[in-house]
């Protein structure tokens, strides 16, 4: 059966809940003024059309607003005598246009100060504007635009930020999907393929990545604001797991970390842990374990050295594995970059090179 109830839930929503109070506002106040004015049934028609332009305001705000607006513009020329709030109204009514509209504010303005300074002219119940007046009354309309467009920016500004806000929280989610699952995964995947029977790492890595899962959907199903990272090695440990897991590959090099000396904040940390992650993936896809590789984890100047040499298995340009997407490798070097370091990657003479540089304290 048709749920009624949703449908007229649905047919009230309005777009900005704060116009119903508005149009309230508005409509009671133009109709107490407007129900001891009955003069001809013309004048009366044009009331009630006033009233009807501010019922449909919450549900369609512009053309509600527009459609009351003109009204009580149009009333300002008419020659029999309209309420009194008229000219507040219409003030009021250009500062809501101004919140919701892009220009509609500047068209309006000058055309209901000029409605307003008109009809003490066209009707002789009201005595016209003294130069003090005029000005007040220019400066009402024109600041009540103002104040309206001023109100619309914030509110845009307001939104742009909480977009801002999600999508950098959506990133961040891909990115501990990229760098804790996936790569678990594909790990596990590289050494089924490469015939190694070490079935503890195997399940090691399966194990952590699905606890990395869990996590992640765990987050999600809450409804939390912010998703917490995952917890994580220290760097020593992380150099360690990687050095252990391109041994269990065949991989044979030299690994010279001094983490001792490295200082780093929260948020250089967690980058550097994924990028020993991403690092360790990769050459597991990439790099061929006939050659030795060259590994390097310093502190130089106020930064974090991390550099890497190896030979690739595929010397011809392009994806060499059917793993992965290969996305991690830019994603790091955005995020590397917004922080303040540089990424150098050099790929000639079979030999792949890439050096990343950190701060240890990202700017605030």
């Amino acid at each position: 059966m048709p749920n009624h109830a949703s449908h007229l839930t649905a047919a009230l929503r309005t777009h900005h809940p704060w116009i119903l109070l508005i149009a309230c506002i508005s409509f009671m106040l133009y109709l107490i003024q407007a129900c001891t004015m009955f003069i001809s049934w013309y004048a009366d028609v044009l009331m009630i059309a006033v009233l009807i332009a501010f019922l449909i305001m919450p549900k369609y705000p512009q053309q509600g607003i527009w459609a009351a607006l003109c009204l009580l513009m149009a009333s300002a020329y008419m020659p029999f005598p309209t309420p009194p709030v008229s000219s507040a109204l219409m003030v009021l009514l250009i500062a809501t246009l101004g919140a919701v509209g892009t220009y509609d504010a500047l068209i309006a303005a000058p055309l209901a100060l000029i409605a307003i300074i008109c009809n003490p002219y066209r009707a002789n119940y009201v005595r016209p504007l003294d130069g003090w007046q005029l000005a007040g009354a220019a400066m009402l309309v024109l600041g009540a635009a103002a104040v309206g467009t001023m109100f619309r920016q914030i509110r845009l500004r307001r939104q742009a930020e909480k977009q801002h806000a999600k999508d950098m929280e959506r990133l961040r989610v891909a990115r501990l999907l990229h760098d804790n699952v996936a790569n678990g995964i594909t790990r596990a995947l590289l050494l089924m393929d490469s015939g190694v029977t070490d079935g503890a790492q195997l399940h090691d890595e399966l194990t952590q990545a699905l606890t990395d899962a869990h996590s992640i959907i765990g987050t999600l199903e809450n409804g939390e604001d912010r998703m917490s990272e995952p917890v994580s090695d220290d760097i020593a440990t992380s150099v360690e797991h990687m050095e252990h897991q391109l041994a269990q590959a065949g991989f044979d090099g030299e690994l010279l970390a001094n983490t001792a000396s490295l200082h780093l904040s929260r948020a250089p940390e967690e980058l550097l842990r994924s990028i020993l992650k991403e690092t360790t993936t990769n050459m597991l896809k990439h790099a061929n374990p006939e050659y030795p590789y060259i590994i390097s984890l310093y502190a130089a100047g106020g930064n974090v050295v991390f550099r890497i040499t190896d030979t690739p298995k595929n010397t011809v340009p392009g994806p060499s594995h059917q793993y992965g997407r290969s996305s991690g490798l830019a994603r790091h070097q955005q995020q590397i970059e917004r922080i303040g370091g540089t990424v150098t990657i050099s790929d000639d003479h079979n030999l792949f090179s890439a050096t990343y540089t950190l701060p240890t304290r990202a700017p605030q």
